[in-house]
């Protein structure tokens, strides 16, 4: 039955409501419903693994095996224990790649690959370089510690102080200097070749007298003897006292 409702009228005692018996009437009417329900037990409520059969309105089950409770409503059974909606997730993950999941970040800017100051000229941005130091464009001295190493304004270079008070030029190849296009070239081995491509090996030196033509121990090729009547040239180096390697020739007359 539906349920009936007292018409009261607009306003009181307008004798356009339902009159007291039709009034009490519909009271009873309804109480007589409810009590009719209460006393058929009203809906029903099974607990099994199975939803029960021939289920009405309002019935109620509760699924045993998966622990929910359902409503039997329009025709359906419509669980009471809807599932949770999950934690909100905002755009999270800088790594997902997926733009339908929740974690995905739109829009993720293109960040540069890390840089260091790296770029001399650069004068803004990540790669200058903070705090250069002042490097001149010309200089005329070197200095490391005691020694100096400077260039003239004349051109010359001058080395003060050497360790032995000299000025020490040092190099493990050849040395080499160019006069105006005429090159002269110290070599490694202690040879010195000169512009028109002649080498020499040993230097010119004036020594003793050698004694014999077989020389001494420690004679070596290209010195130079002289005396009143010879002028003496070793051609080789020491051998031993039987093998000649002094030659020698008179002094000429007359002049040039």
């Amino acid at each position: 039955m539906t349920k009936q409702t007292i018409n009261i009228g607009r306003t009181p005692n307008d004798n356009q409501g339902d009159s007291l018996r039709v009034a009490f009437s519909k009271i009873n009417a309804n109480f007589t419903e409810v009590y009719t329900n209460a006393a058929s037990g009203g809906a029903s409520v099974t607990e099994s693994v199975t939803p029960p059969i021939s289920p009405v309105a309002g019935d109620l089950w509760y699924d045993t095996a998966g622990g929910r409770l359902y409503v039997f409503y329009d025709h359906n059974w419509v669980d009471s224990n809807p599932t949770p909606y999950p934690a909100v997730q905002i755009q999270s993950d800088w790594t997902q790649t997926n733009n339908t999941a929740l974690d995905y970040i739109k829009n993720k800017p293109t960040i540069p690959a890390a840089q260091v100051p790296s770029d001399w000229t650069a004068t803004s941005g990540v790669s200058r370089i903070l705090n250069k130091p002042t490097i001149p464009t010309s200089f005329n001295e070197l200095v490391n510690g005691s020694y100096n190493f400077t260039l003239g304004v004349d051109g010359t270079i001058n080395f003060d102080p050497a360790a032995n008070g000299k000025g020490v030029l040092q190099t493990t190849a050849d040395l080499w200097f160019n006069a105006n296009g005429a090159i002269y070239n110290f070599g490694a081995n202690g040879s010195m070749t000169f512009p028109d491509a002649t080498v020499q090996t040993t230097a010119y030196q004036k020594v003793a007298v050698p004694a014999h033509s077989y020389g001494s121990a420690g004679d070596k090729a290209g010195m130079l003897a002289f005396d009143s009547t010879y002028i003496y040239y070793c051609t080789a180096d020491y051998v031993n006292n039987s093998t000649n390697i002094w030659k020698r020739t008179a002094h000429g007359a007359g002049t040039w």
